[in-house]
């Protein structure tokens, strides 16, 4: 079981990718793997273990993530977002991207997958999505800092007073709904500043913050926003700005928070945030 987990830690997605792994002989040693059984040995297995099987599997992933985890730093950064995998079975449900398939949750940390929940494609990505996440922690050593990043499915006041509580921190990327579009027009032109990227290259986009609430969170927290002059203004869209939003409680200089909330795109692939 152990090899058909470290195959999909490595991003493999079919069970003709443990060929991939069986020729790393290298890569084998150091996971302490004498033999990888061929593809289809292990179709076979899962077939016959079914749901026992399934709950197998992630017993083993638990374990693998625990060891391979535990020498991390002190803060853990959890990555939450919903996935969506295309399919043409006749049962498949209609995705709000308009094409049939399934939008199963997943949860990963420095491109190890600790959590995932297979959803039908008509399944909101914000339903349910602080069970997750909390489902996401429970896999990871203990005694760690948790920041969860994610984007607006989980703007949810449940979500930020959850991750607002001692020794966890969030970055999500806000609805730009009434209230926050009123908080945005309450910031003065002066408190708006060149935003840069990290690596220190200019760009056509401003900076700024303020102090946010929503009707059931029980305290407030940072929204950092950005905006740039909108390219194509319309009848329905005569803004002269468009905005982006990032609600938040961590401490660092707004630019910071924006570059690490932007990292969530390399979350799968191992990168070091």
């Amino acid at each position: 079981m152990q090899p058909l987990v470290w195959m999909l830690h490595a991003g493999g997605r079919r069970l003709e990718d443990l060929r991939e792994l069986r020729a790393e002989q290298e890569v084998l040693e150091e996971l302490g793997l004498r033999a990888v059984p061929d593809a289809g040995t292990v179709g076979d297995w899962l077939r016959r273990q079914g749901e026992r099987g399934v709950e197998g599997l992630e017993r083993v992933n638990q374990e693998l993530i625990q060891g391979a985890l535990e020498q991390e730093g002190e803060e853990l950064i959890v990555d939450v977002d919903a996935t969506e995998i295309e399919a043409e079975k006749q049962e498949a449900k209609w995705t709000y991207y308009h094409v049939r398939g399934y939008m199963p949750l997943v949860g990963y940390v420095n491109g190890i997958c600790v959590g995932q929940e297979f959803r039908e494609g008509n399944v909101s990505p914000g339903a349910g999505i602080l069970p997750f996440a909390q489902k996401c922690e429970a896999a990871l050593p203990k005694g760690k800092r948790i920041y969860l990043r994610s984007d607006s499915a989980a703007y949810q006041a449940e979500v930020i007073d959850y991750y607002s509580q001692p020794g966890r921190t969030f970055t999500i990327t806000a609805d730009l709904d009434a209230a926050v579009k009123q908080a945005i027009k309450h910031l003065a032109e002066s408190e708006w500043k060149p935003y840069g990227t990290a690596e220190g290259t200019a760009t056509d986009r401003e900076i700024a913050e303020t102090v946010h609430t929503m009707n059931r969170t029980k305290q407030a927290f940072r929204l950092i926003v950005l905006r740039w002059l909108n390219p194509q203004p319309n009848l329905f869209e005569a803004e002269r700005y468009c905005y982006y939003a990032v609600a938040t409680n961590r401490e660092e200089r707004a630019t910071e928070v924006i570059w690490k909330h932007n990292e969530r795109g390399t979350a799968r692939t191992g990168t070091r945030n």
